[in-house]
């Protein structure tokens, strides 16, 4: 038991999950993979607050919720779920990484501009790097010299 409560990263993707539950020994997680399962609802996170890494692209997602809580949540992947509309107030404003692709949201009028104004310290959006300053997309030829290759 004390093991379990020291774990930091835990895998549990394409197990066929089908609802976030359990997770409450894990108190101390900050990484957690639940990518390729059936999950449907954000959910029973409370227990996690160190959580900083949370995988939950090709679910059955389709409300983003019960996040907030999550004060150290700096990357989250929800590509490839049933995500229509997004209300940017679920997401956490420590986030600077996000992943939304392949969700109707992201082709919804000011989706890029209401998520760049919740999330001001956001780097990547949807896979692609923004510039510090202007929160604008840049491509690598744009970002980087020959004596510096662009950041992945």
């Amino acid at each position: 038991l004390d093991r379990a409560r020291a774990l930091k990263i835990l895998h549990l993707e394409w197990q066929g999950v089908a609802e976030i539950g359990g997770l409450e020994v894990f108190e101390a997680a900050e990484v957690l993979y639940l990518q390729g399962n059936r999950i449907e609802r954000i959910q029973c996170l409370e227990s996690n607050p160190r959580l900083q890494f949370l995988a939950l692209q090709y679910n059955r997602i389709a409300v983003v919720e019960n996040l907030l809580h999550l004060t150290d949540l700096e990357f989250l992947d929800l590509s490839g779920n049933l995500i229509k509309d997004l209300d940017v107030t679920e997401l956490p404003k420590s986030l600077n990484i996000l992943n939304l692709r392949d969700n109707l949201c992201t082709q919804a009028p000011g989706y890029r501009d209401s998520v760049l104004l919740r999330l001001p310290d956001l780097i990547r959006l949807d896979g692609v790097m923004l510039q510090a300053s202007e929160g604008e997309q840049t491509s690598p030829a744009e970002d980087s010299t020959p004596e510096q290759p662009a950041e992945i």
